[in-house]
């Protein structure tokens, strides 16, 4: 999200990452670097799908290594908008995660799924980028409390 933040100052970035050590450096970094594009926020991303604040406000959700497929669903659908769209990295094993994903796609609100190239021909990295839009509000039950997603993927 940082190298995003840098890239586009045009845009309005929040970072979300539940470890305070980790967001400390985040805000360290916005006020070494001058950036006004930037809100650094501690919480996981369970409870801010919960809150009001943050809940369906996004216009995208951008993640990497952040899990499975059918978990980070659950994550991030509820924070973007109808209409928003859901970006996550992902590796070789994207087919059967897409596969694995089907009810949380289709309970969380998804609709159209693109798979892009992340890295141009020629490289030997095995790296998509999957993009969800997101056509239906996400169900007010979800995100389920931290860590259940985890242990329970839809």
């Amino acid at each position: 999200g940082m190298v995003l933040a840098i890239a586009r100052p045009d845009v309005q970035f929040t970072l979300i990452d539940a470890t305070g050590k980790k967001t400390r450096f985040l805000e360290e970094t916005v006020r070494t670097l001058g950036l006004i594009n930037v809100r650094i926020v501690q919480s996981r991303a369970e409870t801010l799908g919960q809150d009001p604040a943050h809940r369906a406000k996004y216009d995208a959700a951008v993640c990497r290594a952040l899990g499975p497929l059918n978990v980070l669903l659950e994550y991030l659908m509820p924070l973007v908008r109808v209409e928003g769209i859901v970006l996550a990295m992902k590796g070789p094993s994207v087919e059967k995660e897409l596969d694995d994903a089907g009810d949380a796609l289709m309970i969380l609100g998804a609709g159209e799924i693109e798979v892009f190239e992340a890295y141009p021909e020629g490289f030997d990295i095995h790296t998509v980028i999957v993009r969800i839009v997101k056509r239906q509000p996400t169900p007010k039950k979800y995100p389920r409390l931290p860590g259940v997603a985890k242990q329970a993927p839809l």
